[in-house]
C-alpha cells in the first residue's frame, strides 16, 4: 500500500465528471487499498478518486465510531429523505468549511472491492460526512462549486477534518 498525493482544488480530475470502472480487478483493489492508507495518513473519513488524481467512480470511507470500512466501485445515490445541515470539509480545500444541506437517508448501490453488488441503506453522520460528499467529488463537484466557504485555522495546510 502507497500513500498517494491529494489532489487540490482546482486541478483535474476534481472538476471533472468522472468515468466508471469497466472491471474490478487487481489494479482496482490496489487503489483501494492506497486509498484507505492515503485517507488514514490525511486523518479524512472519506476520499475519492479524483482527490488522488484517479478520475474513476471509486470511492472510500471510515466510520469513526465503530471503525469499519467501505469502498464503493460506480455508487449510485438513491431514495433520498429528510434533510440535515452540517460543517463540511475536503482535503482537496484544505482549512476551507462550509454548512451544506444533505439527506438524513439513502440508499446506495454499486459495487463493492470484489466485484459483487451491494445496495444498503445508510443514515445520518454516514450520509452527511461521507456517503455523499465523495460521491460528488466523481461528478466534478466540490464543496467550492455548492457553497460559500470559510477559512479556518492559521495559514497552510493542515492534516483532518474532511474528505
Amino acid at each position: 500500500m502507497a500513500v498517494l498525493d491529494i489532489v487540490l482544488y482546482p486541478d483535474d480530475p476534481l472538476t471533472q465528471v468522472c468515468e466508471p470502472v469497466d472491471n474490478v480487478d487487481g489494479e482496482i483493489a490496489t487503489l483501494v487499498a492506497d486509498m484507505f492508507e492515503t485517507m488514514d495518513a490525511y486523518e479524512g473519513i472519506g476520499l475519492a478518486g479524483p482527490q488522488v488524481g484517479v478520475c474513476k467512480r471509486v470511492f472510500v470511507l471510515r466510520d469513526p465510531d465503530s471503525g469499519k470500512r467501505i469502498s464503493m466501485i460506480n455508487p449510485e445515490l438513491t431514495e433520498a429523505e429528510g434533510s440535515v445541515t452540517g460543517e463540511e470539509g475536503c482535503l482537496s480545500l484544505p482549512q476551507l468549511y462550509a454548512p451544506v444541506v444533505r439527506a438524513q437517508k439513502v440508499r446506495v448501490r454499486g459495487l463493492n472491492v470484489q466485484g459483487n453488488e451491494v445496495d444498503f441503506v445508510v443514515e445520518e453522520w454516514l450520509v452527511l460526512y461521507n456517503t455523499r460528499r465523495p460521491h460528488r467529488g466523481l461528478g466534478g463537484r466540490t464543496p467550492a462549486a455548492y457553497a460559500k466557504m470559510t477559512r479556518t485555522g492559521s495559514p497552510g495546510y493542515r492534516r483532518g477534518g474532511g474528505t
